[in-house]
C-alpha cells in the first residue's frame, strides 16, 4: 500500500468517493475521529501537521492525514514536509488534493519544492471524458430510479455541471415525480426550500411559477403538508439523539431530505410545527370544499408560514 497520494483532476465527486473508500479500508468507524485529520493548504499549522505525520495511530493500523487545497501550501512548508516524509512511518498515509483543479497536474505550476514529494507519491487523476460522464449519469439515474429522456440527459450534460451538481439534480428529480428540474426554473423544490428557509420572496416566487405552469393547488398543498410533517418527525427523532442516517431509515425517506430538514429546522421553533400542521389541515379542508380561492389560500398560507 502506498503511503503518499496526490489527487488531481476536475471531478471532486470521484476524488471524494475514492477517499471515502480509502478511509473505510484503513480506519474502523469508531476510531475515525482519532486517526483521520484534515488540513487546508493555506491555513496548515506546520508543527501540529508534522507531529501527526510522525505519531502512531490510535487503536488501529493506520493514521490518514489529508491536505485539501494543496496548491495553497507555502514554499517553506512544502520543503519541511518533503524532508520529513523521507522518514514517514508505514502507519501514516499522507494525501494531498489538487481537486477540483486542472485536468492535468502538469498545468499547475507547482515549483521545485514539490519534486521530492512527487517522486515518492502515487498520482491519481479524477477526470471523465464526455462519453464517460454520460455513462456515469445513466448509472446514477438508474440507481436512483430516475428515467431520463434523451433530451433531459443532454440538458444536464450540457449544463457544464460537475458530478456533485449532477447528482443533486438527480436527487431533486427522484424526490419530485421524476420531472427534470433545472436550476433556472422556479420549482416545487425551490418552493419547499423557500418555506424551510422562511424566505417569503423565494417561496412566493416559486409558487407563482408553479401555478402559472398549471401545477394543481391540491398537489402543492399536499407537498407542503408532507414537508412540514416530515420536519416535525425529524425534530422529534433528532431530539431523541438519532443520527441523520438513523432518521432516514426510520422514516424511510432519502438521506438528502433528512439533511435538508435538519438545516431547515434551525429556522423553526419547536412549538410552531404542530401549529403549522393544524393550519395545513384546515387549509386542505377549505381547498377541497371550495370555501376559498385556491391561489389566494396558498399565497396567504405561504406568507404566514414564512413570517412565523
Amino acid at each position: 500500500m502506498s503511503s503518499i497520494y496526490i489527487l488531481s483532476g476536475e471531478e471532486e465527486k470521484l476524488a471524494h468517493d475514492w477517499l471515502e473508500k480509502k478511509l473505510k479500508i484503513c480506519i474502523p468507524d469508531p476510531w475515525l475521529p482519532y486517526n483521520y485529520h484534515v488540513f487546508e493548504g493555506k491555513r496548515l499549522g506546520l508543527e501540529e501537521f508534522l507531529n501527526l505525520l510522525q505519531s502512531f495511530p490510535m487503536a488501529c493500523e493506520f493514521r490518514v492525514v489529508f491536505v485539501k487545497q494543496s496548491s495553497d501550501l507555502e514554499k517553506n512548508k512544502i520543503k519541511k514536509i518533503a524532508d520529513i516524509i523521507q522518514t514517514l512511518p508505514e502507519t501514516t498515509i499522507l494525501i494531498f488534493s489538487f481537486v477540483p483543479g486542472a485536468a492535468d497536474l502538469k498545468k499547475i505550476p507547482l515549483g521545485k519544492e514539490w519534486e521530492e514529494i512527487l517522486k515518492r507519491a502515487e498520482l491519481l487523476k479524477f477526470n471523465l471524458k464526455k462519453d464517460e460522464k454520460a455513462a456515469w449519469l445513466k448509472e446514477k439515474a438508474k440507481e436512483k430510479g430516475v428515467a431520463l429522456t434523451r433530451e433531459s440527459e443532454t440538458t444536464l450534460l450540457e449544463s457544464g455541471a460537475d458530478l456533485n451538481k449532477l447528482e443533486l439534480e438527480l436527487e431533486k428529480i427522484s424526490l419530485f415525480s421524476g420531472k427534470l428540474i433545472l436550476e433556472s426554473e422556479k420549482t416545487l423544490f425551490d418552493f419547499l426550500d423557500g418555506i424551510g428557509e422562511r424566505r417569503a420572496g423565494k417561496a412566493l416566487g416559486a409558487l407563482k411559477w408553479l401555478l402559472e405552469k398549471g401545477e394543481p393547488p391540491v398537489r402543492i398543498l399536499a407537498a407542503l403538508a408532507s414537508q412540514i410533517r416530515l420536519l416535525w418527525q425529524i425534530n422529534s427523532l433528532h431530539e431523541g439523539k438519532k443520527s441523520g442516517a438513523e432518521i432516514a431509515k426510520i422514516l424511510r425517506v432519502h438521506p438528502f431530505r433528512v439533511t435538508k430538514g435538519l438545516i431547515h429546522l434551525k429556522n423553526f421553533k419547536q412549538v410552531e410545527l404542530p401549529r403549522l400542521a393544524d393550519w395545513l389541515a384546515k387549509a386542505d379542508w377549505s381547498l377541497k370544499t371550495g370555501r376559498q380561492d385556491p391561489v389566494y389560500l396558498l399565497q396567504i398560507l405561504t406568507a404566514k408560514i414564512c413570517q412565523g
